[in-house]
């Protein structure tokens, strides 16, 4: 991972069947190298590890494009502190209990298309906010 993060043309990746690299590597222990040209980043099946998912989006500071099977509370927290310029965001689910303050908070500005599945309970717990009282985050999700 470290060599394909120095190529200087990488503009896509996409990570597939890493959910038990965990068992093997120390992500808190990595430094993969930044690359400013990578745009496009797909994480599939990697089992909500932050350490990983966090060791990857340092490491991609320019992304604008980023694609997750699942979003938790930690997830969107990583994405919205190392992906300051991600534009998309897509996950096929939300796992976010039904206190969803992290939804609330003003996070993933540069956020201009997020697809996610939104459950029904979540959905109304937004919509029983007005329009004002709605984030960024919130605006976008049920913009679906």
């Amino acid at each position: 991972l470290k060599l394909v993060f120095q190529m200087p043309h990488l503009e896509k990746l996409r990570l597939y069947e890493i959910a038990h690299a965990d068992r093997t590597i120390a992500w808190d222990e990595i430094e993969i190298p930044k690359n400013h040209t990578l745009k496009y980043l797909s994480i599939q099946d990697y089992s909500h590890n932050e350490k990983l998912l966090t060791c990857v989006l340092k490491a991609a500071p320019k992304i604008h494009f980023l694609e997750v099977y699942s979003l938790s509370h930690a997830d969107i927290q990583e994405i919205s502190a190392h992906c300051l310029q991600l534009r998309e965001l897509h996950a096929y689910f939300l796992d976010i209990n039904d206190n969803n303050s992290v939804l609330q908070q003003n996070l993933l500005k540069s956020l201009h298309r997020c697809v996610v599945a939104v459950g029904d309970d979540l959905r109304q717990t937004i919509m029983a906010r007005s329009e004002a009282e709605r984030s960024h985050l919130e605006k976008l999700l049920l913009a679906n």
